[in-house]
């Protein structure tokens, strides 16, 4: 919901609603792990519980976000409308999808190769890790720029606009 509320030019509520997310996450992690008052200490497996919750919230958030900016926008899709563009939303979302598992995988399978030389070894990937990404955050925040405007563009088959767009982004 997020890259849909992107794609509408409102990237300010983008930026609040996953501010929002991380404070929540700030606040749920060390009550659920830790244990706050009449809240028991559940340990860490509870991190997972907290992320999940802070995420919840930040959908119904998105999902008023969405509404309140397009009334008209349906939650329920009809099965004959989603058959009828399925295969055109699968040609476009499959490779996205596809790219975006290659980072979280590759980047376990390298863990679990460097965990063969003890705990030293991961930590040190760990931290490369981590600069690495530094390294690469404004390619990262490029293609997050660029999804939502490619996909209006391609939207509207206005394929000159994409053409224009892209030699920009590939001189940058």
């Amino acid at each position: 919901m997020l890259s849909a509320i992107r794609a509408t030019c409102n990237t300010k509520v983008v930026s609040l609603i996953v501010g929002m997310l991380v404070l929540i996450n700030l606040v749920l992690d060390p009550v659920l792990i830790f244990g706050i008052g009449p809240i028991p200490a559940l340990g860490i497996q509870c991190a997972a519980i907290a992320t999940v919750m802070a995420n919840g919230i930040s959908l119904i958030f998105s999902a008023y976000q969405l509404k309140a900016t397009f009334p008209e926008f349906k939650y329920g899709v009809g099965m004959k409308k989603l058959r009828s563009g399925g295969l055109e939303i699968l040609q476009i979302s499959l490779p996205i999808a596809a790219t975006n598992l290659i980072l979280p995988v590759g980047t376990s399978l390298l863990t679990k190769l460097v965990a063969g030389y003890g705990a030293q070894a991961v930590v040190a990937f760990g931290i490369t890790y981590r600069i690495d990404m530094i390294t690469i955050l404004f390619f990262t925040a490029l293609t997050a720029t660029l999804t939502p405007f490619l996909g209006q563009n391609r939207g509207r088959n206005n394929l000159a606009r994409i053409r224009k767009e892209l030699v920009i982004a590939w001189e940058f």
